[in-house]
């Protein structure tokens, strides 16, 4: 974000924010999907989610807001024929399939966000440019640790697993 917000106060041209699962979801979209479901391993037993469609005209829309969730509570996506993208698919795959695999038609797991596609993404939401001095990063986490009592549950939580 300092390197784009710099660079574009510098040559005085507005920028357009761009999140890492709109950047997953659009690759999709570029590979001919129309429903997709971007997550990101988050550690910490949770997944950055949002769902994608493709809109009328060709461009990817935000069909929710980012969100921070535990795998079992992964906002259940309206209907079927969707495709999942993204890091968390692999690391919480037993306990998306069961929360998603009837409405899921198709996983790449190893899908990773691409700077290439932030000009694409950017396209899309071409009406939306901002002023550079206003461009933030966007935490949908406030933690990023865990501390060790909370690790200590982790692990036994785990260890308690099949």
């Amino acid at each position: 974000v300092g390197l784009v917000k710099g660079m574009a106060m510098s040559l005085d041209r507005p920028v357009y924010p761009v999140s890492s699962l709109a950047m997953l979801a659009r690759r999709a979209l570029q590979s001919g999907e129309h429903r997709i479901l971007a997550a990101i391993d988050a550690r910490m037993g949770e997944i950055y989610f949002q769902a994608f469609v493709r809109s009328r005209t060709g461009t990817l829309q935000a069909q929710s807001d980012p969100v921070l969730v535990t795998p079992e509570r992964l906002p259940q996506p309206q209907g079927h024929h969707w495709f999942a993208c993204g890091s968390a698919w692999a690391a919480y795959s037993d306990a998306l399939t069961a929360r998603l695999d009837a409405q899921v038609h198709g996983v790449d797991a190893d899908a990773l966000p691409h700077a290439q596609t932030a000009l694409a993404v950017a396209h899309d939401g071409a009406r939306n440019w901002q002023d550079a001095s206003a461009l933030t990063p966007l935490y949908v986490r406030d933690k990023v640790a865990l501390n060790l009592r909370e690790q200590a549950l982790l692990r036994a939580k785990k260890a308690a697993q099949p």
